[in-house]
């Protein structure tokens, strides 16, 4: 190391010396702005109709038909019992090339979706959208 090396790292460390501390005090006295909670909007569940038309049972997932006593509304009910495979799964409800989406699967949990009139007892598909991917067919 010649002289001029030398002074110039004197000086530096000199500096660094001075201006980390002064930097880590001024970076305390800073007015944080606390971090945002944001609430999850979760639509509540819909109740359970009445009458129970079918259920079937498969390993890790309940699922039950159900219909109101006076009207033609149905409603499809899905218990998931263990955590599941993939992220996110899409409930389809019918049979053929365009079956309609009617809901998704996030968690274990119960879920209930509304049906459309279209088939008295549909096939429900369960399938995995990011990987294009069916997982499970049920039919009743």
């Amino acid at each position: 190391m010649n002289v001029k090396l030398r002074r110039t790292h004197r000086i530096m460390w000199f500096l660094l010396a001075i201006g980390l501390p002064i930097g880590f005090v001024a970076a305390l006295q800073l007015n944080r702005i606390p971090p945002i909670q944001e609430q999850l909007i979760s639509q509540p569940l819909a109740p359970a109709l009445p009458i129970l038309i079918k259920a079937v049972d498969k390993p890790g997932i309940s699922v039950n038909l159900r219909r109101e006593a006076q009207s033609s509304m149905r409603q499809l009910e899905l218990v998931v019992r263990q955590p599941l495979e993939v992220p996110s799964i899409v409930v389809r409800v019918g049979t053929g090339a365009n079956p309609l989406a009617v809901g998704t699967l996030e968690v274990s949990g119960v879920y209930r979706f509304p049906l459309p009139d279209s088939s008295s007892h549909p096939a429900i598909t369960l399938v995995d959208e990011i990987h294009h991917t069916t997982l499970q067919t049920i039919h009743f």
